[in-house]
């Protein structure tokens, strides 16, 4: 059966010759090594959230799901560091450990990190051409 990918309310649907979860950096290395394995084009996805098409692929979908690790909070310099399918609502908890907070409305909370910073979605880009930073500070 073929992969077929829909997001969230179901306005796009995709068939990708190949849906892979990597779990490492070395997982998509090897996956952007193999384009006969995994063809081409290859569009990393987080959890379907997009009003478009970004993400879609006949080719190759990289869900990064679970690639969802917050790797470090930095009270100093105002920083979290995180693996691409972290969710907002896990790097905002993170932060709020810290005694920090992310500068963003976080009513998509499931939003993964990787989107917000390069797919155009609400809370995301508004107003930025190439991604963005979020901005922490305290409370």
């Amino acid at each position: 059966m073929a992969n077929k990918v829909v997001n969230y309310d179901g306005s796009i649907t995709a068939t990708p010759q190949q849906l892979v979860y990597p779990q490492s950096v070395e997982d998509i290395q090897a996956i952007l090594r193999d384009p006969v394995r995994y063809p081409s084009p290859v569009r990393a996805v987080g959890n379907d959230h997009s009003l478009t098409p970004c993400a879609s692929s006949a080719g190759t979908m990289v869900n990064m799901t679970r690639m969802n690790k917050i790797l470090a909070t930095d009270s100093v310099n105002l920083t979290l560091t995180a693996q691409a399918g972290a969710q907002i609502l896990d790097a905002s908890r993170a932060s709020r450990a810290q005694k920090l907070q992310m500068m963003l409305n976080i009513e998509i909370g499931n939003m993964t990190l990787g989107s917000a910073a390069c797919c155009h979605s609400k809370d995301a880009l508004d107003g930025a051409h190439f991604g963005r930073s979020v901005p922490m500070s305290r409370p």
